[in-house]
């Protein structure tokens, strides 16, 4: 059965003819109760359960009966901010027509609405992380009621594949992690060499506490295309990590800074997990490494500022290639090894000595 009252929130007029009203019946739903003594962890409750119905008015309304009793309340300012804030997204969502472009709007709107409220230390009405939840339930319920809504209405086939990644978005948010792992591990056999699903079967073993298959993913996902990784979108720790120590200590843009990480990780024994590369995959990365070499010598040539983003992809190849030398023992991996060093030592003077000082403590 659909949840209508959570579902009319993204759909326009034309798909539903009227907004829900909450039934007399239903409890707390009459004004009176909302009238009681000043009750913070009250005002909250009903309000949430005003949400879960589809009713924002009757939500704003409760928390500000609350605020009429005290002004000054931090967590209640917030609250109401960030529901009148949905409230805006939802009349935005609602003048799409496509049921699985509203969908996508609702994930965008969400991690965007995230990145200001909770990320931003510096934002006044920040939420705490228990009000973080509150809104995070609501949106993760209404993003599923709209994907069985789509679903209900005989979908293109083409698109069952975008149908696929947003209800594992959806169990993501709902915090129903063994379930979205297993969508997720089908979209990634079906596309091996896509970096945003990579990330997000990285970050699911994370959520499901496998790190080290979380590591070895986020490797790869880095790897093959780290500008098509969605930052804001991933939970696993370490990643935000890394990429905080990159904008400190490195002069690049939030978007050249991906580029970094996998650097980073593996300097900082993060990406520590390594597998065995197929023959067709180890000349791959040779006949890489070779184009992009050229790439920077150009750019060189030039005259051009350091190239930020072709910089840390060919220290990336370089020491995926270490990898495999490394674990080689013979006379021809070991000198190719010690090339490899010679060049990272060459372009990055800074990450060999970090090298240099991991090979000293094992």
């Amino acid at each position: 059965m659909l949840h209508y009252p959570l579902l009319h929130l993204v759909l326009s007029d034309t798909l539903v003819s009227k907004k829900y009203e909450p039934n007399a019946n239903t409890p707390n739903a009459n004004t009176t109760e909302y009238e009681t003594d000043f009750d913070e962890k009250n005002v909250i409750a009903l309000s949430f359960q005003s949400l879960l119905e589809g009713n924002i008015d009757r939500a704003s309304y409760i928390i500000r009966r609350g605020l009429a009793q005290d002004t000054t309340n931090h967590t209640l300012r917030a609250l109401i901010l960030a529901i009148d804030t949905w409230d805006q997204y939802f009349k935005d969502i609602a003048k799409e027509q496509d049921i699985l472009q509203k969908a996508h709007l609702l994930i965008n709107k969400w991690y965007e609405f995230k990145s200001e409220f909770y990320l931003d230390y510096e934002f006044e009405y920040r939420l705490t992380k228990e009000l973080l939840n509150f809104v995070q339930k609501f949106i993760s319920k209404t993003l599923y009621a709209t994907l069985l809504y789509n679903s209900s209405m005989r979908p293109d086939q083409k698109k069952e594949v975008e149908f696929r990644f947003l209800m594992y978005k959806a169990l993501k948010l709902q915090e129903e992690h063994y379930k979205a792992l297993q969508i997720i591990k089908i979209l990634v056999a079906k596309d091996s060499k896509n970096s945003r699903y990579l990330s997000e079967l990285a970050d699911s073993y994370y959520l499901c506490n496998l790190i080290d298959f979380s590591k070895l993913l986020f490797k790869e996902a880095f790897f093959i295309d780290p500008f098509a990784v969605r930052l804001t979108e991933l939970e696993a720790p370490f990643i935000h990590v890394l990429y905080a120590k990159i904008i400190e200590h490195i002069e690049a843009s939030k978007d050249e800074a991906l580029a970094w990480i996998p650097i980073f990780g593996y300097l900082d024994k993060v990406f520590n997990k390594s597998r065995m590369l197929r023959p067709v995959e180890k000349n791959d990365i040779v006949q890489s490494i070779t184009e992009f070499e050229a790439k920077l010598e150009d750019t060189k040539a030039l005259g051009l500022d350091d190239p930020v983003r072709i910089l840390p992809l060919l220290l990336n190849k370089y020491l995926w290639m270490l990898d495999v030398y490394q674990n080689q023992d013979s006379t021809l991996s070991k000198k190719s090894s010690t090339i490899i060093l010679q060049k990272i030592k060459r372009l990055s003077p800074s990450s060999y000595a970090k090298l240099e000082a991991n090979y000293a403590t094992t």
